[in-house]
């Protein structure tokens, strides 16, 4: 009988403790899923004001909001895991672990798919790395700096045609054009290489949320109950 009675308090406890972390666990997971979002959201901002060619100041502006929310990132992603580790190490995690078997199999369960989760936050400041680095290769300035070589090689397209009878030196002109010709076609290529780059930061994102999911529905599994 008191070892009956032992086993209920006992679950009384390991319920009402995991109950506790199971909430916390899936708040820092919403937390961390709005943030991918926003992360997509400015990368596909990023490429609409390349299409549109915005302005200079316009184009600063999104570059220094990008750069914002990157350091915003980093630090919700540092404070996010001293929470997790603030909840491995409290008395709260020593309690479950100290409890019957059933709640030692929850607690050792839970700390691995943090720790998947402290992997996947990793994943993501990398991600967001490389997209500042993106960003940085890829500014406005340098894509004005490139757009006003395009033109200037239209200029001389376009003198090239009309005055082609004042032409002195056909030789010369030709080894220009030429020159000027392989820019724009490495233009291209940079373009399709940035074009390759944030295809491959999406596909990662895509990655992440699918491990999130995974690890929500297992957090699901060892929900207690009622």
């Amino acid at each position: 009988m008191a070892t009956r009675s032992s086993y209920q308090e006992a679950r009384k406890n390991m319920n009402y403790i995991t109950s506790e972390d199971v909430i916390t666990v899936k708040n820092k997971r919403n937390l961390l899923l709005q943030q991918k979002y926003e992360i997509i959201t400015h990368i596909a901002r990023y490429e609409d004001s390349k299409c549109h060619k915005k302005s200079d100041a316009q184009n600063q502006r999104i570059v220094d909001s990008v750069s914002q929310q990157i350091e915003s990132y980093k630090a919700m992603i540092q404070e996010k895991k001293d929470q997790i580790n603030e909840l491995v190490n409290s008395e709260t995690a020593a309690s479950i672990s100290e409890t019957q078997e059933e709640s030692k199999i929850y607690h050792l369960e839970l700390v691995r798919l943090k720790m998947i989760k402290g992997d996947i936050e990793s994943e993501i400041e990398s991600a967001q790395k490389h997209l500042a680095e993106l960003v940085s290769d890829y500014s406005p300035r340098s894509l004005w700096i490139r757009e006003k070589d395009l033109e200037e090689l239209r200029n001389v397209v376009r003198k090239r045609e009309k005055d082609v009878h004042h032409l002195e030196f056909p030789d010369e002109g030709n080894e220009i054009l030429q020159k000027k010709k392989e820019k724009l076609e490495q233009e291209k290529k940079q373009r399709k290489e940035l074009m390759k780059k944030i295809k491959e930061v999406r596909n990662s994102i895509k990655a992440e949320n699918r491990k999130i999911n995974r690890i929500n529905k297992k957090l699901a599994k060892f929900k207690p109950k009622d």
